[in-house]
């Protein structure tokens, strides 16, 4: 990375999508639930909904968090205070994070996130055209 602060807005703008995934994910999970309550979603449809609901809400959240840190981290340049506490609430976790790995752990939880959420929308379309 050559210019850590223009990365660091770019990644800000990229990890606020966590908003999009959350409202499209919880759109699909209302578009399901009354599918259910309406007689055209069975059990099964209903909680393979709820599973990939419950995924792609963790992988928001896991996003959602990403963004803070990244926004703590344009603020600051001092990062190794962040690394320390990391290591005190998580053991077994690595010392230090390089910058690239915090990338691409970011681009992973959003792609994640993404293919939850698509997964569900599948899950409820397929269900419609039962």
């Amino acid at each position: 990375m050559n210019n850590i602060t223009y990365d660091n807005q770019v990644i800000v703008i990229f990890t606020a999508g966590w908003r999009y995934l959350a409202g499209l994910s919880c759109l699909a999970f209302l578009f399901q639930f009354m599918l259910y309550i309406s007689g055209f979603s069975g059990e099964y449809q209903m909680a393979a909904g709820i599973v990939f609901f419950l995924c792609a809400n963790y992988f928001i959240f896991r996003l959602w968090l990403d963004h803070n840190l990244f926004r703590h981290l344009a603020k600051t340049k001092e990062n190794s205070a962040f690394d320390d506490t990391l290591t005190t609430l998580f053991p077994g976790r690595a010392q230090h994070t390089s910058y690239a790995q915090r990338l691409t752990g970011t681009k992973r939880l959003f792609q994640q996130g993404a293919l939850c959420m698509v997964i569900q929308w599948g899950v409820a379309v397929i269900t419609l055209m039962n």
